[in-house]
């Protein structure tokens, strides 16, 4: 399969019901009504590493394309923050992109009050 193929995942619990639903996700056919779900192109998600890399520093979390991870709700607002300083700095057209995509996730899960898994 070629990577400009793959997908990347972000599941987004919105209430407590998906809270725990989480626990229990099936992230190839997710079908909950509570969790809600954002695609991304893997070959774009790649591109926010620089992003990741501090998320990881300030959270104490490690988002790669290693392994699953979660980022808790108490750490949305801040993520966010970062998301929108990453864009405003950035001049590529596809990073730019890739950040809008995130910022969408994260002012989701800001709505909600709700943690993200990063699904890679």
């Amino acid at each position: 399969m070629n990577i400009d193929e793959l997908y990347v995942a972000f599941f987004v619990p919105i209430n407590e019901a998906g809270e725990k639903e989480m626990e229990y996700l099936d992230y190839i056919d997710n079908q909950s009504p509570n969790i809600k779900e954002f695609n991304m192109k893997s070959k774009l998600n790649n591109l926010l590493t620089p992003l990741y890399n501090q998320f990881n520093q300030a959270f104490g979390i490690i988002i790669d394309n290693c392994e699953d991870e979660r980022m808790k709700k108490e750490d949305v607002p801040k993520a966010l923050e970062m998301a929108w300083q990453f864009k405003k700095e950035t001049v590529d057209t596809n990073t730019d992109i890739a950040a809008t995509n995130l910022i969408e996730v994260l002012t989701f899960a800001k709505e909600h009050n709700s943690m993200v898994e990063f699904w890679f």
